[in-house]
C-alpha cells in the first residue's frame, strides 16, 4: 500500500529515483484502478440515464470530462515517476520526452524496463 500512496505523495519529485519494481507496482495499480473506476462510471451513468429516460449526452460529457482531469493528473504523476526510473537507470531524465513521440514511446517503454546500470547507486537520493 505504502508503494501505491508513494506514486502521489511524489507526484512534484523529479529529483529522487523509483526502483523498477515500485515504478511498476505504481503504474500498474493505478492504471487498473483508473479503469475500473472509468468503466464503473460509465455503466453507472448509463443506467442513471437510461432509467431517468434522459438524454444519454450529458452523462456521458460528465463522464468524459472527470476522466480527462483525472487523465492529466495521472498523466503529471507517471511523467514524475518516470523520470525518477530513468534516473535509477543511469538514463537522462530528460529521455522521458521520448513519451510524446509517436515511435519514441515504445523506446522509452523498454528504458523503463530495463535494470539500473549499476547497483552503487541505486535509490539513492540525487
Amino acid at each position: 500500500m505504502q508503494t501505491i500512496t508513494n506514486f502521489w505523495a511524489k507526484m512534484f519529485n523529479y529529483k529522487n529515483k523509483t526502483n523498477r519494481k515500485d515504478f511498476w507496482a505504481e503504474s500498474l495499480a493505478w492504471g487498473a484502478i483508473t479503469f475500473v473506476v472509468y468503466y464503473a462510471l460509465s455503466f453507472l451513468l448509463g443506467v442513471a440515464s437510461g432509467v431517468a429516460g434522459a438524454d444519454e449526452a450529458p452523462f456521458i460529457g460528465i463522464s468524459v470530462f472527470l476522466l480527462i482531469i483525472f487523465g492529466l493528473i495521472y498523466g503529471l504523476a507517471l511523467l514524475s515517476a518516470s523520470v525518477r526510473r530513468l534516473r535509477d537507470g543511469g538514463f537522462s531524465p530528460w529521455l522521458v520526452i521520448l513519451g510524446f513521440v509517436p515511435v519514441g514511446n515504445i523506446a522509452l517503454f523498454v528504458l523503463l524496463l530495463l535494470p539500473p546500470k549499476s547497483k552503487a547507486g541505486v535509490n539513492q537520493e540525487v
